[in-house]
C-alpha cells in the first residue's frame, strides 16, 4: 500500500491517488542530495482532467492549492497571459506549452504528446 503522501484522503472520506508529488525530508524516499524538500505544495494542490467532448484539458485548484491556505497556482500562457487559478472546482483551460506554477516556487510545464 502507498504511504499517505501517495494518496491522500479527501473530505468525502474518498482517496485520491497522486500521480505527481513533492518528497518531505521525512520520507524514506527523500535524497538531500537529489535536491531540498518541497514544503510549498500540499497534497491536494491541483488536478488535470480531460474532457472528451470539448478535447480540452483542464486546471482544477484543489483546497490545497488555493490562496487561503497560504498557497496560490498560476498558468504562464503560451500567448504570454498569466492567469491565477484560485477558484475552487472551477476549469482553467491548458494547451500544449503551457506553464503551472505551484506554491510560487514549482514549475510544471504542460505536453500534450
Amino acid at each position: 500500500m502507498a504511504e499517505s503522501i501517495h494518496t491522500p484522503e479527501l473530505a468525502s472520506g474518498r482517496v485520491r491517488i497522486n500521480d505527481i508529488y513533492f518528497l518531505a525530508e521525512n520520507d524514506s524516499e527523500f535524497d538531500p542530495l537529489k535536491g531540498a524538500a518541497n514544503l510549498s505544495v500540499s497534497r491536494n494542490h491541483a488536478r488535470i482532467s480531460y474532457d472528451p467532448a470539448q478535447k480540452k484539458y483542464f486546471l482544477l485548484a484543489d483546497e490545497g492549492g488555493l490562496p487561503s491556505r497560504g498557497n496560490k497556482i498560476k498558468i504562464f500562457k503560451t500567448t504570454d497571459a498569466v492567469i491565477r487559478a484560485d477558484v475552487l472546482g472551477m476549469n482553467y483551460e491548458l494547451a500544449d506549452g503551457d506553464q503551472i506554477e505551484l506554491g510560487g516556487e514549482t514549475k510544471l510545464l504542460f505536453q500534450i504528446s
